[in-house]
């Protein structure tokens, strides 16, 4: 996947890392137990 690919189902904030794909829990404001992928 190159990086200028779109994937038209994520929102601004899960395409940026920032929102769970699945839940779309904003990390910015919720504290969730979920972890960005590539993050331990």
């Amino acid at each position: 996947m190159s990086r200028d690919t779109i994937i038209a189902e994520l929102s601004a904030l899960q395409a940026d890392g920032l929102s769970c794909v699945v839940c779309g829990a904003d990390y910015l404001r919720v504290r969730v137990p979920h972890v960005p992928v590539g993050r331990r």
